[in-house]
């Protein structure tokens, strides 16, 4: 990043080929609607971009991208919300598609209904919850990390991740 602040367009392009696509699957997974995850992913990197010059190295920059994501998520529900949209990753979009029916296709392999438990599993979760479980399993990120971009202490991340897990092993039965 040190080099695309530089203006070395280069190596910002090497940085969103090597960022976009675990930032999109994060955000499909937090809006339930790709299509607007890969919108939402390219206005993270177009963010970056403009503020390129002034970034500071004080955290990681896995941590300052999902930090703007997870702004943008903000702004995306108030924006629905005020709309009356609902933006739950088990409501159908308006060809009346679920979320997990696009992210897993119409293959009815073990793989594939096993992904799909997954994706109906995690919309069952709280907001709060699935933003820790999607942020530790999925991105590999710490808790310090997470607590970053979520902007709350790390005590609450774990209580989170606690319940998060918990209420997993509820859903699965276990």
């Amino acid at each position: 990043m040190t080099k695309a602040a530089r203006g070395d367009d280069s190596a910002f392009a090497a940085l969103v080929d090597r960022c976009q696509a675990g930032l999109i699957q994060y955000l499909t997974l937090m809006c339930g609607d790709p299509p607007e995850a890969e919108d939402l992913a390219q206005e993270v990197f177009v963010r970056l971009y403009r503020r390129r010059a002034h970034y500071e190295p004080v955290a990681k920059l896995k941590t300052y991208l999902y930090h703007i994501a997870r702004n943008l998520l903000k702004d995306r529900y108030r924006r629905k919300h005020r709309r009356g949209a609902d933006i739950s990753l088990e409501a159908p979009d308006p060809q009346g598609v679920a979320l997990s029916e696009k992210l897993v296709g119409d293959r009815p392999d073990p793989h594939h209904l096993e992904k799909l438990s997954l994706y109906d599993l995690i919309g069952k979760l709280p907001e709060g919850q699935r933003d820790v479980l999607l942020l530790n399993s999925v991105e590999q990120l710490t808790y310090p990390e997470i607590a970053q971009i979520l902007e709350i202490p790390i005590g609450t991340v774990k209580t989170r991740m606690f319940f998060a897990v918990r209420k997993c092993r509820e859903l699965l039965g276990r």
